[in-house]
């Protein structure tokens, strides 16, 4: 059983704590308040991942870090940076591979679903 290390409990890092203790890894799911699902083989964990002396703590042994976390969007431009910086140290000094759930923006507004069409020019049809 291999220690991964999920932060944030909403519905993204819950759902990713839940599936890999179904597959009988080991969890710790991080976030401020320390709550999140009630499952056998996930920890639950209060931390602010922006405090990186206790992410990189809570994050030592672990094989993965899924970063969940995501401040609100209007304070984005001031808090995403910090806690990319404390993830990535994290990661750095457990030698664990980060994952990283981020948003669509990059893509602009579109009017069709994003799909990998591999060098088309067109969108993929279903």
């Amino acid at each position: 059983m291999k220690l991964h290390v999920v932060i944030g409990a909403g519905p993204v890092g819950t759902a990713t704590a839940l599936h890999l203790a179904a597959s009988g890894q080991a969890v710790r799911l991080v976030s401020r308040s320390g709550g999140g699902p009630a499952a056998d083989g996930v920890e639950l964990i209060s931390a602010d991942a922006l405090d990186t002396e206790r992410l990189a703590a809570t994050a030592a042994g672990a094989v993965a870090i899924y970063n969940c976390a995501s401040p609100p969007y209007h304070r984005w431009p001031a808090e995403w940076p910090p806690l990319a910086t404390s993830v990535l140290t994290a990661a750095e000094r457990s030698g664990a591979v980060l994952v990283t759930m981020s948003n669509l923006y990059g893509y602009g507004e579109v009017g069709h679903p994003i799909r990998d069409t591999r060098g088309t020019s067109r969108p993929a049809r279903r």
